[in-house]
């Protein structure tokens, strides 16, 4: 006999046209739940995100079908991935029965059916395993990250039920029919033998079974959109349209002298339509928190909270009810979510009372939270946009940060220094200046940490040793070479980072050069990805990664030996997660005879802030820990003699950090170009 399914086993003719009625019923409620989301998404400004299909459909399959990151964490991968591919799975059960029961074709026979039964029983399984990891950790391990809501309780619920119903209707069709086939349905088959010998007649329990299996389901699709089950359908859509273009260019704000635009994000409104699309997408998992360097140090900022606060401020904007809903929703509250009127939101203000100042100058901008987002959500550019809310529109900013940005107004650089002393660390080392040659293979453009922080003039004097052992032709622009001021733009004032990125752009144009060479990574993500803005179109390269061809290319030879202990290295935020150059200062350090590097638990993708970007080097916080002293008890713990680094922000943060603590055994902190010069 040809193995076969058969539809509607122990069940009236009439069930099946309720069935249908249901579904009917469940698809309106779920298109309506869906609207009113769409809705809300679409009061946002416009944002581009459906260039490029091909990529886009890459990335749904590679971090929504692949669930790349969701699987990077051992204990919540293991069962999200369960759950998922057993959810997965069932839904594309369901949908083959469905149509064969509707189309009336022969899909559920022969040797594809026993696949399908050995196959959903083996997911039936794995998916109760996920559920019951998924009960634990919720409510047994309650891990910081998580927030514990009745919505959990009710999905985990509903789906637990629907497995467990599922396998009773499967064991008690294989004890009424008993058919030849019944061991491929090895689960069934299996607990089917714990009940005896088959009854006579079909179980009288079977359609009770049925009913409540088929209405949690139905409950569990019609509620989707109005409980956190709704990220399985914003999920995906988000994943789709993330942004494509270089991480490190913050969207430039067009003609922002004379722009009648909001300048920032102070209200729902001002966000793009996709930013209010990442606040629904959100699963509320905390894995942004976990990564969040602020977080981890005591201060007042949560990823997740910034995203989750904004979202349940969107969704007050339907809550206002028209008038004929009140008497409705007063007798029966249940229905209240769907109520929909024109919505009114609090009095409160976004920026400043729903998510406070403290909050938004927490942030680092190190981009940690978005690259462990498993739904790619984008909150930095989130915070960029409030922040420049506070600086352009309500002129809110600590002290010690609008000092910065007057001193770089005035001088050029943060640290107020003069600008004719730009160039006083290349006293006595006859440094070319572009202004004297007009041209040169390399410019160096040196930054203002190298020109005016002593810590960093060493660093300086360091690639210059480098460039003249290797033959280099280079210059640099000296007094004509001005901040970039990225970290003002990252703490919102666009207005004085467009008049740095103007005066900058005119003065590159004006020699010719055949690349740039920089030290700082701050200014090698802003002069490779943000400076095409204005016009500014060169090859940019970090000299982690210019030292590395130097020293493949065998202009460089290093004899000296490392005589001292193992060294770790400290990835920049902005060279790592923003710019993908993880190996190169690696390669760097391995090339000097006898150095051992020794990884810290965070590095790489995973690397810890040091806690200086973001203009957070220029503001001093009060609650909690400062980050560079988290970061450098992870430095300690890994016991190498020397911290290197390469970046002048991580060099003062986390020399800042040892210094303060004036023990002896604290590693010592190098730039890999001083530990390249030292070994030539």
């Amino acid at each position: 006999m040809t193995p076969f399914r058969e539809d509607l086993w122990n069940l009236p003719e009439w069930m099946y046209t309720l069935h249908w009625a249901l579904v009917l019923l469940c698809g309106v409620l779920v298109v309506y739940g869906l609207w009113r989301r769409v809705r809300l998404w679409r009061m946002g400004r416009p944002a581009d995100r459906t260039g490029l299909l091909g990529r886009r459909i890459g990335a749904l399959l590679l971090f929504g079908l692949g669930q790349r990151r969701i699987l990077s964490q051992a204990y919540p991968g293991l069962m999200h991935g369960l759950i998922f591919y057993g959810f997965v799975t069932f839904f594309i059960a369901t949908s083959l029965v469905g149509i064969q029961m509707e189309l009336g074709l022969p899909i559920l026979r022969g040797d594809f059916y026993l696949g399908f039964e050995l196959v959903v029983n083996g997911f039936a399984l794995l998916f109760l395993v996920g559920l019951g990891l998924a009960g634990v950790r919720r409510y047994v391990q309650r891990p910081d990250r998580l927030n514990i809501k009745r919505d959990d309780a009710y999905i985990l619920a509903s789906l637990t039920f629907m497995a467990l119903s599922g396998l009773s209707l499967e064991v008690m069709r294989l004890r009424g029919q008993q058919p030849p086939w019944a061991e491929w349905s090895w689960l069934g088959n299996a607990l089917a033998g714990l009940f005896g010998p088959p009854p006579e007649q079909p179980p009288a329990i079977y359609p009770f079974v049925w009913w409540s299996h088929q209405l949690t389901a139905f409950a569990l699709i019609a509620t989707l959109p109005y409980t956190k089950f709704l990220h399985i359908v914003t999920s995906p859509a988000n994943i789709f349209f993330r942004r494509l273009d270089a991480p490190g260019a913050i969207p430039k704000i067009e003609d922002i002298e004379t722009t009648e635009e909001p300048l920032g994000v102070g209200s729902i409104e001002q966000f793009t339509w996709k930013q209010l699309l990442d606040g629904d997408a959100c699963t509320e998992c905390g894995r942004c928190q976990d990564a969040c360097p602020a977080y981890a140090a005591g201060q007042p900022l949560s990823p997740k909270k910034v995203v989750m606060d904004f979202r349940d401020r969107m969704s007050e904007y339907p809550g206002a009810l028209w008038k004929w809903q009140e008497p409705i929703v007063d007798r029966l509250p249940f229905l209240r979510p769907l109520a929909l009127g024109s919505g009114q939101p609090s009095e409160k203000a976004l920026v400043g009372e729903v998510i406070e100042d403290e909050t938004l100058w927490a942030c680092t901008t190190c981009r940690a939270c978005e690259w462990e987002c498993p739904v790619l959500i984008e909150q930095v550019g989130e915070i960029v946009g409030m922040r420049r809310h506070l600086a352009l529109e309500e002129g809110r900013l600590p002290d010690s940060l609008a000092q910065a940005l007057r001193n770089t107004e005035r001088q050029g650089n943060p640290w107020g220094q003069p600008r004719h002393q730009r160039s006083a660390w290349t006293e006595g080392l006859d440094v070319p200046f572009m202004a004297d040659v007009g041209q040169a293979g390399v410019l160096y453009w040196v930054g203002c940490a190298g020109s005016y922080d002593p810590r960093n003039q060493k660093v300086s004097q360091a690639m210059v040793q480098i460039f003249r052992a290797a033959g280099v032709d280079f210059a640099i622009l000296g007094e004509e070479e001005s901040c970039n001021a990225e970290w003002a733009r990252r703490a919102g004032e666009e207005y004085l980072y467009q008049m740095q990125a103007e005066e900058n752009v005119a003065a590159l144009k004006q020699y010719k050069f055949n690349r740039i060479v920089t030290q700082c990574p701050h200014c090698y993500n802003t002069l490779k990805n943000e400076y095409p803005q204005f016009g500014g179109q060169w090859q940019v390269v970090h000299h982690s990664e210019f030292i590395q061809e130097l020293i493949a290319g065998g202009r460089l030879s290093l004899a000296g030996r490392w005589q001292r202990g193992a060294v770790t290295y400290h990835d920049s935020c902005y060279l790592g997660r923003y710019n993908q150059i993880y190996d190169a200062p690696r390669q760097v350090l391995r090339s000097i005879p006898g150095l051992r590097i020794t990884e810290m638990k965070r590095s790489r993708e995973r690397g810890f802030c040091c806690g200086g970007g973001g203009a957070c080097m220029w503001m001093e916080h009060e609650a909690g820990q400062r980050v560079n002293d988290v970061r450098m008890d992870e430095i300690e713990a890994v016991g190498a003699e020397m911290a290197a680094v390469a970046c002048p922000f991580c060099l003062i943060m986390i020399d800042e950090a040892a210094t303060a603590r004036a023990a002896d055994g604290v590693p010592d902190r190098q730039d890999i170009a001083e530990a390249v010069a030292n070994a030539l």
